[in-house]
C-alpha cells in the first residue's frame, strides 16, 4: 500500500507513523505483513509576535508578551530577549485574541493591553508591537510621581512603556515651594493622564516661595 500525510491549513508538522514509528510523510509505498495501523498527526498553529523597540538599547529582562481571550489570559506570556526580538506561541487553536505585553517580567495581571489583536486561522499569523521610552526628570524640591493610570496605583519603574499606555503623572513641592510639571518641554497640569504616543519626557521644577 501506499500512504502519504498532509496538513490541514492552520496546522504544520505533519507526520505519518506506522505502527507507533514514523513513516515518510511524503508517500511512501509499505508492505502489510501484519495487522498494521496508520497514524497521522499535526501541530496545531503557531503565532509569531515581533517586537519594535525605539531608539534605546534592548532591556535585559526582555519584554513579555501574552494572548488574551475577552480579558482572560489563554497562554502564557513568552519573552523576547536582546538576541532575539520575535516571542512565539504554539498550538494556538483559530480565533482572535488580545496582544498584553510588558517590559516586567512580573505577574501576568501587569501587563498592558497594547491595543492590537491577532487572529488565528493559519500558520504563522504576526502582530507587531511598539513601546518607547519615557523619561523622567525631577527637579530640586520636588518630587515626580508616574503612574500607569491615576487608579492602579502602580508606579512606573522602567523607562520602558508600551505605546498608547495611558500614564499618570503627578509633581509635588517640598515646603515653601510651588512645582510644576512639563512634558515635552510643554506645561502640563499635575495629576493628569495622557497617553504615550511618542517618545515622552516628563519634568518637574519648583520655585521658591518661602518669601
Amino acid at each position: 500500500v501506499w500512504a502519504s500525510a498532509t496538513a490541514n491549513s492552520g496546522y504544520h508538522g505533519a507526520a505519518l507513523t506506522k505502527n507507533g514509528a514514523t513513516a515518510t510523510v511524503g508517500g511512501a509505498a509499505h508492505t502489510i505483513s501484519a495487522a498494521t495501523t496508520f497514524k497521522s498527526t499535526a501541530s496545531a498553529n503557531v503565532v509569531t509576535i515581533t517586537i519594535n523597540k525605539d531608539d534605546e538599547p534592548w532591556p535585559n529582562s526582555g519584554i513579555n508578551v501574552a494572548l488574551y481571550q475577552n480579558g482572560t489570559v489563554k497562554y502564557a506570556y513568552s519573552t523576547a530577549t536582546a538576541s532575539g526580538s520575535t516571542v512565539k506561541f504554539s498550538a494556538i487553536p483559530n480565533g482572535t485574541y488580545q496582544i498584553y505585553a510588558s517590559r516586567t517580567k512580573a505577574a501576568v495581571t501587569t501587563l498592558a493591553d497594547t491595543g492590537l489583536t491577532v487572529t488565528v486561522s493559519n500558520n504563522n499569523n504576526e502582530a507587531t508591537v511598539d513601546y518607547y521610552t519615557l523619561t523622567k526628570t525631577q527637579g530640586a524640591n520636588t518630587t515626580l510621581t508616574v503612574k500607569l493610570d491615576s487608579s492602579s496605583g502602580t508606579a512606573i519603574s522602567t523607562t520602558q512603556v508600551l505605546k498608547n499606555t495611558t500614564i499618570y503623572g503627578a509633581v509635588t513641592a517640598a515646603t515653601g515651594y510651588t512645582a510644576s510639571m512639563t512634558k515635552n518641554s510643554e506645561a502640563y497640569t499635575s495629576g493628569s493622564t495622557f497617553n504615550i504616543t511618542e517618545t515622552t519626557t516628563l519634568a518637574s521644577s519648583a520655585a521658591d516661595t518661602t518669601k
